[in-house]
């Protein structure tokens, strides 16, 4: 095909190159590209850089940032013409993002944006995409959606629905971020329908993992794997690293709470070790933090610690508070387990108190130290903090707009239920112990009939047991199954 092919007129080849690209054939186009460029170099450096900017796009789509960067610097920069030097600018603030140089990324966007401000370029709603990428690196997730934002609404006022689909994925990712996981189920479908339509395939393999890691953070797991499972597929087929290895970390998750330790630690050391190849900084702390706490739920406490110092490292040299936080509280566990319980009260205070704390990390932290009072005999104070972590969590469920998430959501909150149900068993208080079990099971259905309000409890109303099971003549029987 290629050498029939080969008299293509620039245009006609480079829409053909495209049009692989855009169907996610990676390899196929980054190596159609290459050849093109290599066919244009002396005889128009125009058409020569065209197809090396499709090149440089599709090996960054296929995760491989540094071949990107040396395409993009191959050449000298055909300075006089807007058009073609703001992809080349905007392609390489996206590949200095992933590999978290930031001070790169940031001037090549500059210079970017720069450009655009004198330019009607369609390109110019690319350099908006491209800045919201760099403030998600960096965790900043407010300015990263008002840029996501604004490429939205670029797209639509120019007609560009890959750059819609594109924006509405990213926006997905934030809600994501945000902890607002049916708005990313919403956004992401939205996304993917776009995607769909124009055949843009690795632009629906991105939409489907946002969209299995927002239903595996409501609760459903086997809906998160089986879409997982499908993406893994699709991605091998692309040749898509960066993405391939995004799946196996978050099907890691899944196998390492179903307590599927080496499965889990497998497709952990799989998904760090393809990070690695391409040198992706964010994706390497993602796999040793999750590789820290799979550690430390196996009793591993010296590849816990060693991992979480690592992702510690990654997050404090890129300045990056947010991702602190998450080694930070492993690092606590470590403490607790190795019974240094001063080091990690300080720790789990630190975290649940920070500002910047996610709500679900908030929670954990809490739950953690009402663990850490229990196991020092502090029952009072194990009480307390079984309470507030209840009530943070119930605070995040209020957010779940849909029903059927509402009810998955709880699964999120069923190890604090469990051990507090426990702890209050073991205090011989069984009467409050059945009310917060039943209160864990019932306000899904009290809030659909109309009974109770969001928001509407602080916590368990009274039950009368006993009056309950003389009123209908029989013995009732809760089942609570750990």
């Amino acid at each position: 095909m290629l050498s029939c092919n080969r008299n293509d007129s620039p245009q006609a080849a480079f829409d053909r190159v495209y049009k692989s690209l855009l169907h996610g054939d990676l390899e196929q186009a980054q190596n159609e590209a290459h050849r093109e460029c290599q066919r244009f170099r002396d005889s128009s450096p125009e058409w020569a850089w065209r197809f090396r900017t499709l090149e440089a796009r599709a090996a960054l789509q296929r995760g491989l940032y540094e071949d990107a960067l040396k395409l993009l610097k191959s050449a000298p920069l055909p300075s006089d013409q807007a058009e073609l030097v703001i992809p080349i600018l905007t392609l390489s603030g996206e590949a200095n993002a992933k590999t978290h140089n930031f001070s790169e990324s940031e001037r090549s966007l500059s210079d970017a944006t720069a450009l655009c401000d004198g330019s009607a370029s369609a390109s110019c709603g690319y350099v908006l995409k491209a800045r919201g990428l760099l403030a998600t690196e960096r965790n900043q997730s407010g300015p990263a959606e008002r840029l996501f934002e604004l490429s939205l609404g670029f797209a639509r006022s120019h007609g560009d629905v890959l750059l819609e689909s594109y924006a509405l994925l990213n926006l997905g990712y934030e809600s994501l971020a945000e902890g607002h996981f049916d708005e990313a189920i919403d956004r992401s479908e939205a996304a993917y329908q776009i995607a769909k339509a124009i055949g843009a395939r690795r632009l629906e393999l991105i939409t489907q993992l946002n969209v299995a890691w927002a239903y595996y953070k409501l609760g459903d797991s086997e809906k998160a794997l089986g879409l997982s499972e499908e993406a893994e597929k699709l991605a091998s087929q692309l040749g898509d690293v960066r993405d391939k290895e995004n799946i196996l970390t978050n099907v890691g998750y899944i196998y390492m709470d179903a307590r599927k330790s080496d499965l889990a630690a497998e497709t952990f050391q799989q998904a760090l070790s393809l990070a690695q190849g391409i040198h992706a900084k964010e994706d390497i702390y993602n796999a040793l933090r999750v590789l820290a706490r799979l550690s430390l739920q196996t009793g591993d406490l010296a590849n816990a610690s060693q991992y979480a110092q690592r992702a510690l490292d990654i997050a404090r040299q890129d300045g990056n508070h947010l991702d602190e936080l998450y080694p930070m509280l492993v690092q606590g566990q470590i403490a607790a387990r190795r019974g240094d319980v001063a080091s990690a009260e300080s720790t789990f205070h630190e975290v649940e108190g920070d500002k910047a704390c996610p709500i679900f990390l908030k929670w954990e932290a809490e739950h953690s130290l009402a663990r850490l009072y229990e196991d020092e005999k502090h029952p009072d104070a194990a009480n307390r903090e079984y309470r507030v972590a209840l009530a943070t969590f119930e605070a995040a469920r209020d957010q779940v707009r849909h029903e059927d998430s509402q009810l998955s959501f709880l699964t999120n909150a069923a190890r604090i239920y469990d051990d507090y149900v426990h702890f209050l068993v073991a205090r011989g208080k069984t009467d409050d112990a059945l009310r917060w079990a039943d209160y864990s099971r019932a306000r899904t259905l009290a809030e659909g009939l109309g009974l109770l309000t969001k928001g509407g409890s602080a916590g368990p109303p009274p039950l009368n047991p006993q009056q309950i099971a003389r009123r209908a003549e029989c013995a009732v029987l809760f089942y609570w199954l750990g």
